[in-house]
């Protein structure tokens, strides 16, 4: 069963530290170091893999934090551990060659809805591998934390800084299970296999104005350039708090409200 609806969904933040000394908490970047090497930045033209990298809060590490493991023994961190004031960011007390992430923060939302931990999408730290969890963030009294698991003994790992290291979305405890699979032949469709041959022409026909990534998708059209049946959205503005970035609450706007280009 669904919750009835919020008017003013929310993310409350009750911090362990005073205004001033929180970790910022923003939401992700869309920039990667990966994606800034390939050819001429050609990556971000990937409308799907970017639109997914900033969809969502995320912690960004203030400094690098570096940490080094033998495959055997906790993993140890070289440096970055702290905060400039003086809080734990980073430790290896999990063992098993897991770095945890800390927020400093017991999360609050809305009755039946939980929040979904995760490494920033689309973020590759070579020799590193985040960990996701869920946690029911309505009722919870912990404070939650990122993990990440070391894959390559006697390699010294760095977390770069700005890396969106900690990643969370909120998400609904049952919505999920109300949705059903459904298997169909394509040929039993003929609008949705008369779209599909029309974009597979238009991929096909590229000619050298137009390159695959081209600005039809951008603009959220079809090959033959009509507008699809639902809304375009593809960049997502989330509201950090009611004040600064060391307040409290984080508002969500509801999923019409993000506004598209």
């Amino acid at each position: 069963m669904l919750s009835p609806k919020i008017e003013t969904p929310y993310i409350r933040w009750h911090h362990f530290l005073p205004v001033g000394q929180r970790i910022l908490i923003e939401q992700s970047p869309v920039d990667r170091k990966w994606m800034d090497e390939t050819e001429g930045r050609y990556s971000y033209r990937c409308l799907p893999l970017t639109y997914a990298s900033r969809h969502g809060w995320a912690i960004r590490a203030p400094e690098d934090v570096v940490v080094a493991w033998d495959g055997k023994s906790n993993a140890e961190i070289l440096s970055g551990a702290m905060t400039e004031h003086g809080a734990v960011f980073a430790d290896t007390n999990t063992g098993n060659g897991i770095v945890t992430f800390h927020v400093n923060a017991i999360p609050r939302t809305p009755a039946d809805y939980n929040l979904w931990l995760m490494g920033g999408p689309n973020l590759v730290i070579p020799g590193a591998s985040p960990l996701s969890a869920i946690v029911e963030s309505d009722w919870t009294f912990a404070s939650p934390t990122m993990n990440w698991k070391l894959t390559d003994p006697g390699r010294e790992v760095v977390f770069k800084k700005g890396d969106p290291v900690f990643f969370f979305v909120p998400i609904h405890k049952t919505y999920l299970e109300g949705f059903e699979l459904q298997h169909v032949d394509i040929q039993d469709s003929p609008e949705m296999l008369q779209r599909y041959n029309d974009h597979l022409n238009w991929r096909q026909g590229l000619g050298e104005d137009e390159s695959v990534f081209g600005k039809r998708y951008m603009r959220g059209l079809n090959p033959d350039g009509t507008v699809p049946d639902w809304d375009h959205n593809h960049m997502t503005r989330l509201v950090l708090s009611e004040s600064d970035s060391n307040s409290s609450i984080i508002r969500c706007p509801h999923v019409g409200d993000a506004p598209t280009l």
